[in-house]
């Protein structure tokens, strides 16, 4: 699993096991029947839509409270 770090962040993408041929709902496809096109955009899509949630989920954050007025915080 590959980890992807942004803004000081470590993003660990959600990945799930590919299917195993031992598993009843397993289909083999041949090849002549798979169009490489197509499966190639799906990924690209998916890749995509990962790539915008990772980033929708960083959140900056500031160290300092905001103030209200300029001179709120100081004291004299």
């Amino acid at each position: 699993m590959r980890r992807v770090m942004r803004a000081g962040v470590h993003i660990v993408p959600d990945v799930t096991p590919a299917k195993s041929i031992l598993d009843p709902s397993f289909r083999y496809v041949p090849s002549y029947a798979t169009d490489v096109r197509q499966t190639f955009e799906r990924i690209r899509r998916e890749q995509e839509t990962v790539r915008h949630l990772s980033a929708d989920a960083v959140v900056q954050i500031n160290s300092k409270p905001a103030t209200s007025s300029a001179g709120a915080g100081r004291m004299a």
